[in-house]
């Protein structure tokens, strides 16, 4: 082979992989879609090309009347034929409803329409909407279910953000915000209806409306509770959610604005401390963790710095009132407060939980910052280190230029020693030159 043509194929082979890495690039560049909405895509698509193909028809002439998330007891997936054995286990999919205009066609499928099969033709249009899920099929989880039913109304195209929320009132239950249309919900999924109703009634307790939030709205789904949060259509996104799972268990309306705690407060201590930290020579960041105490208000602010091996909590409450009750409820629950250190300044409070390597300097700057400790949980040791910082309001760093905040005034006495020592050596100097000159005199 020619050395041209080796080099013609090489090119080719370059080309070529060039290609490709740009076609994965643009790939990882689209925006993700959930896995739900993919499967039914995949399911959509096969089933329409099947009916096409069996009608000579257009796939595109179909219209999807309805799409169940479902689990199929065996591999037959509910359509089997006449003396077919069918693996026993269960099997993830879809039922789909297809129209041509006239009548219906129902699909079974997997969720990769590997498996999918034509189940029931001629059906007639009234019945697709109250009919039952076909024989063999039990509902997928009802959150997969919930957002069928949202897919059904016209939102196919929901974002998940992962962004843990948690309410106090749903103990160990988390939701990432889901965004539907213009509005973002949170979707909390427990284990029984029982749990669902146990979660209201903490709602109701702990005053409903206030814990909730303004202009929000509540629903229970089977083991679902969904909280409509922002929206700029609310009336329109109330009333589809109305419609599809009935009218809100709880819902509060637009009143004057509620006072929030300062996010700049936040800011500037979390900025006071790893300036003082850094003065210390201890390297601290600020971390993407979210993070919650349960003696807390539930709209408290919230940083997390990391220092070595442990973490420093910072937190921004209303008022100092509200740190002070804080530190209450903390202190009143010993078994959970076990190497809890806390301190506060204004509405401000900072919170240790077990003491890393770099403890006692961690003790020792924080407190120059923020005071002495508010409290010193079990297994810490005493006594609380003495205040540094007395005035009030928002901690001050200390300052960054000029003479490090020594008073002029009152210099220490190491400083006169050693401008007493300069000046005696410059006399003794002094005298030893004209010693010297008086000897070179003839």
């Amino acid at each position: 082979m020619r050395l041209s043509q080796v080099t013609a194929r090489i090119g080719r082979l370059g080309l070529a992989a060039a290609l490709v890495a740009l076609g994965v690039g643009l790939l990882a560049m689209a925006p993700a879609r959930p896995l739900q909405a993919q499967a039914s895509d995949v399911v959509i698509d096969a089933a329409t090309a099947d009916l096409g193909e069996r009608l000579s028809v257009a796939p595109g002439d179909f219209e999807v009347l309805r799409l169940a998330s479902v689990i199929w007891n065996n591999g037959c997936i509910g359509a089997a034929e006449q003396n077919e054995a069918c693996t026993e286990a269960e099997v993830p999919g879809f039922a789909l409803w297809l129209s041509d205009g006239a009548v219906a066609y129902r699909y079974h499928s997997d969720t990769t329409a590997a498996a999918l099969r034509l189940a029931e033709s001629m059906i007639p249009l009234s019945q697709v909407p109250v009919a039952p899920l076909p024989q063999g099929a039990t509902p997928a989880l009802a959150l997969e279910r919930f957002l069928d039913l949202l897919a059904g109304a016209g939102f196919d195209e929901i974002v998940v953000q992962e962004l843990a929320a948690l309410r106090d009132w749903i103990p160990g239950a988390f939701s990432p915000h889901y965004i539907v249309g213009d509005a973002t919900l949170e979707i909390f999924e427990v284990a029984t209806v029982g749990e669902v109703d146990a979660a209201i009634e903490r709602l109701q307790q702990f005053g409903g409306d206030a814990e909730l939030g303004e202009d929000q709205a509540l629903w229970r789904y089977e083991t679902l509770i969904v909280i409509l949060l922002t929206s700029s259509e609310r009336a329109e996104i109330r009333g589809i959610l109305s419609g599809l799972i009935g009218a809100p268990t709880v819902e509060t309306t637009l009143t004057a604005p509620r006072p929030r705690p300062s996010a700049a407060a936040l800011d500037t201590s979390v900025a006071a401390l790893i300036d003082a930290l850094g003065r210390a020579e201890i390297e601290a960041m600020q971390t993407d963790v979210a993070v919650h105490r349960p003696f807390l208000p539930p709209d408290a602010l919230s940083a997390v710095l990391r220092a070595g091996d442990t973490s420093i909590e910072v937190y921004a409450l209303l008022d100092p009132d509200a740190v002070a009750q804080a530190v209450r409820d903390a202190s009143a629950d010993s078994a959970a407060s076990v190497g809890w250190v806390i301190w506060t300044r204004g509405s401000t409070l900072v919170l240790i939980e077990g003491l890393g390597r770099e403890s006692r300097a961690l003790l020792d700057v924080i407190s120059e910052v923020f005071g002495a400790t508010a409290f010193l949980g079990e297994g810490v040791a005493g006594p609380a280190p003495e205040p540094i910082v007395d005035a009030p309001g928002a901690p001050e760093a200390l300052p960054a230029t000029g003479n490090g905040g020594i008073d002029d005034d009152e210099a220490p006495l190491w400083v006169w020693g050693v401008i007493a020592a300069v000046a005696v050596g410059a006399i003794a100097a002094g005298g030893a030159y004209r010693i010297w000159l008086r000897g070179r005199t003839p």
